[in-house]
């Protein structure tokens, strides 16, 4: 994610130079940041959900690799759908919240443009998983508390930062007017100058070129980044510092949740109720690879199962006792062991 961030929107500054950031050539209007940018946000609007829709790969492995698998378990490999990765769709949105938060200033329409570039990947999205892409495995709430609690805060303390800088090197033609009409250069660029916060103040005598309501927004905004930095730095340390130090001295584990009193053995033949059973998906395969011996274990944990030919063509542990002539050792496959309360045995 953070080498997407950088290509999209910091790489895009650092090609394109200070006095190309708004200005407009007659031969070729689209030679500025403000261009490149928009081009940026509007290609989000395409090119990503298109390629999803599309899904080339699923073509090919449907219409060309199926009709010419060797036998009937690879053809069902070629129709489970693609992959669904969610760090993907994060980083994708998250990306279109980076660029338009960082260049808003400038380009006030990226946040509708960004806007609705989220609404149609959400769209697309919901196709793809319902249409084409495979079921993934369940995910927790850690990835959407990372970026609730990390990257949306980040990304608005950038904007404020960027619009700061953005406001104070207006008009981004580094010149300045003398007092009989004539120009002189003068650097405008506090930005690649290292100069925080952008406050008006550090413009040099004699070379000012902020108007009286600029130096006023650029001094809201530069002493709101400061402020806004101040409560970010307070909040890690007192949130990630100051508690990662205390569990090196003493334990900081605090249960999460309460005992519903309901047995596992009473909710287990649900099928979004499943336990951890050690297998593997290897390509070529419709499905997983079974590494342990589930032949005392309840079928109704394992998750799936092929309803023509059952568990036994994909569990490697049968398939090394046929091999062996007797059962493998127990060091070789993972254990699982299941206890069913109601009946007080355990089966291993």
């Amino acid at each position: 994610a953070l080498f997407r961030w950088f290509n999209s929107a910091i790489a895009l500054l650092i090609v394109m130079g200070f006095t190309n950031t708004i200005s407009f050539s007659p031969s070729n209007g689209r030679d500025n940041l403000n261009q490149s940018v928009y081009n940026l946000i509007y290609a989000e609007l395409f090119t990503i959900p298109i390629i999803k829709l599309v899904d080339i790969m699923g073509i090919v492995r449907k219409h060309i690799l199926a009709p010419r698998a060797t036998d009937q378990d690879e053809m069902n490999s070629y129709f489970i759908g693609g992959k669904f990765e969610l760090q993907e769709r994060y980083t994708d949105a998250t990306k279109v919240v980076f660029v338009s938060f960082f260049y808003s200033a400038i380009l006030p329409s990226s946040f509708f443009l960004g806007a609705l570039a989220l609404m149609i990947h959400f769209a697309v999205a919901k196709f793809c998983i319902l249409r084409i892409w495979r079921p993934s495995a369940d995910v927790g709430n850690n990835l959407a508390r990372l970026s609730r609690n990390y990257f949306f805060s980040s990304a608005l303390l950038i904007h404020v930062v960027m619009s700061a800088y953005w406001w104070s090197g207006y008009p981004f033609d580094n010149l300045c007017e003398d007092n009989n009409d004539t120009y002189h250069f003068c650097n405008q660029d506090f930005f690649r100058s290292g100069i925080f916060p952008p406050l008006p103040r550090f413009q040099p005598e004699g070379s000012e070129w902020m108007t009286e309501s600029q130096a006023k927004i650029t001094g809201l905004y530069a002493w709101t980044a400061v402020v806004m930095i101040a409560f970010g730095l307070y909040f890690a340390v007192k949130e990630n510092l100051i508690p990662y130090v205390e569990s090196i001295f003493r334990s900081t584990y605090e249960p999460d949740g309460a005992d519903q009193k309901i047995p596992f053995s009473t909710v287990k033949h649900r099928a979004e109720v499943m336990a951890y059973v050690p297998q593997l998906r290897p390509p070529g395969f419709s499905h997983p690879l079974l590494v342990c011996d589930i032949s005392q274990l309840d079928e109704d944990v394992v998750g799936w199962k092929d309803e023509s030919r059952g568990f036994h063509p994909y569990s490697l542990f049968n398939e090394a006792s046929q091999i062996l002539g007797r059962k493998p050792e127990h060091v070789i496959f993972s254990q699982i062991q299941q206890f069913d309360m109601a009946s007080s045995t355990t089966q291993k």
